[in-house]
């Protein structure tokens, strides 16, 4: 069997070298796309709704505990208490409603 000369060799080496970079471009490129898709995955399972019980939450602790404290405070602040409250419970209710429709802002 006759020895391959330097010029097939030479061309051997460089589509090898090819072939695998080719391959390993290919695989990483794949694998970045999985993550990214796993990462908008958390990001909207988890984070979002994460967001959205901080919303909650705010809006329970600083509109609706303020106004209660304050019409207990006076004591003839009912009414406007009690309207405070109506406003923040109808926030809280357009806030999920946006989340769960995908509408909130992200970043």
């Amino acid at each position: 069997m006759p020895a391959l000369s330097i010029r097939a060799r030479l061309l051997w080496v460089v589509l090898s070298t090819s072939l695998m970079a080719i391959i390993l471009g290919g695989s990483g490129w794949w694998l970045s796309r999985a993550a990214d898709e796993r990462i908008e995955d958390i990001y909207s399972n988890r984070i979002e709704p994460v967001l959205a019980l901080y919303l909650v939450t705010e809006q329970y602790q600083v509109v609706i505990v303020n106004a209660v404290r304050t019409a207990q405070g006076t004591g003839n602040e009912w009414l406007e208490a009690r309207q405070t409250v109506n406003v923040a419970l109808n926030n809280m209710a357009v806030s999920n409603l946006k989340c769960n429709t995908g509408l909130m802002n992200r970043g």
